[in-house]
């Protein structure tokens, strides 16, 4: 069977990392790698596996001026575009701009691969769309006029209406059906594909992703202190100003702090003036922003220092790997009870599990007894939740095997 994997930049950065693991498996099938953007160098991949930079070079020549114009002139005579418009909850400015960007892509999706398979002479393919978006949409449009396989994964940010302008996903209504198989990453997300948008139970799957066990877990420090470490994007979503926020109210107990985050975005200038103003003169805290690291160096990072527990704050969430790398080292974690982190994280067994609504002064009673996060059963307990749910051999292979039966 011959795989077209679409992914948002992978093998280039930035993003998907996870990527890097799961690919290791594709590679026994016949795979293509389809970006959607290209920039940087990429990252290595398994001997054997395609590039193609087609539909990166079509969309780039697509968003220059003229020809945007005239592709913007010809969506507006699509059926699927006024029936998507009309479906709008509200037509405000903000909403009609976003949804009419994504029927934008939709569109250049569809006009890309309605050649793309035609001019390959496509047969017994199995597209496999990394993010459950346009392009996913457009194949489930093209797959009765084509003979092809159709899968997609869906993680938080192409799931969650919540995370939208007005709680609304453009498409995801009027393009569930026509796709052979869906995989998600947790149950609660399997009931909010069937309970919002009406897919069909039959058709989804639960295949969690996974990262590699490094045979190694990382150690606590001594009793007078507490280091903390979170990963993320700093974006508004992760909520890092609460963080920030929660560890200068803990500092007013005895013991030293030490906190490290990992993670880039938009909101770094930001969030290090705001952790300046409110960290800096607190004698027994010292914090350090690590900017983006590699998967390796994020499983160096773990190797080599003392870590009691792994920190986040996210209003939404789907599976995030940084708390599946955390555990695999035997970490703690205390995390907000969104999207599938109830499954990662059982509230008193391997950490603590935070209402997203609860107060800072409500969540710091979790840390009046640091020796919990010390405790090397509830250490042990991290890893063995990993190896029972988010061991990469194990999920992949069980991924790679479901796959030959489709």
């Amino acid at each position: 069977m011959k795989i077209i994997l679409i992914t948002n930049s992978f093998p280039y950065p930035p993003g998907e990392q996870f990527l890097e693991t799961e690919i290791q498996y594709l590679a026994q099938f016949d795979t293509a790698i389809i970006p959607i953007n290209v920039q940087g160098i990429s990252r290595n991949i398994p001997e054997g596996i395609k590039i193609d930079l087609s539909f990166a070079k079509f969309f780039n020549k697509s968003n220059e001026p003229l020809r945007k114009f005239k592709l913007l002139l010809s969506l507006l005579v699509q059926r699927f575009f006024w029936k998507e418009i009309f479906l709008m909850p509200r037509k405000d400015f903000g909403t009609t701009r976003s949804t009419v960007g994504s029927l934008f892509r939709f569109y250049l999706s569809l006009l890309f691969f309605k050649k793309f398979i035609v001019d390959h002479n496509l047969e017994e393919v199995c597209f496999y769309t990394y993010w459950n978006n346009e392009t996913t949409h457009a194949l489930e449009r093209l797959k009765d006029q084509f003979d092809f396989k159709l899968i997609s994964r869906i993680h938080g940010g192409d799931l969650y209406e919540e995370r939208k302008r007005n709680n609304y996903f453009p498409l995801k209504r009027s393009y569930n059906k026509n796709i052979d198989h869906l995989f998600v990453l947790s149950s609660s997300a399997k009931t909010y594909l069937a309970t919002k948008y009406n897919y069909s139970e039959d058709n989804i799957s639960i295949s969690r992703l996974g990262v590699e066990d490094q045979g190694i877990n990382s150690t606590c420090g001594s009793q007078e202190s507490l280091s903390i470490v979170s990963c993320s994007s700093l974006i508004p979503l992760k909520r890092v100003d609460l963080i920030i926020d929660l560890i200068q109210l803990i500092s007013r107990k005895k013991y030293k702090i030490k906190w490290t985050h990992i993670g880039d975005g938009y909101l770094k200038k930001n969030l290090l003036q705001y952790a300046q103003k409110h960290l800096e003169n607190i004698d027994n805290v010292d914090y350090t922003f690590l900017g983006e690291l590699e998967n390796k160096e994020v499983y160096n990072f773990y190797k080599d220092n003392e870590i009691d527990l792994f920190i986040t704050m996210s209003e939404s969430e789907g599976a995030p790997v940084s708390i599946m790398e955390a555990l695999s080292f035997g970490i703690p974690i205390v995390a907000t009870n969104v999207g599938g982190i109830s499954e990662m994280v059982i509230d008193g067994y391997n950490g603590y599990l935070v209402n997203h609504e609860k107060t800072l002064k409500e969540i710091i009673m979790l840390f009046e007894d640091i020796e919990f996060f010390k405790n090397p059963l509830i250490r042990r307990n991290s890893k063995q939740l990993f190896r029972e749910r988010f061991d990469a051999k194990m999920n992949y292979n069980a991924f790679i095997e479901r796959l030959t039966i489709l």
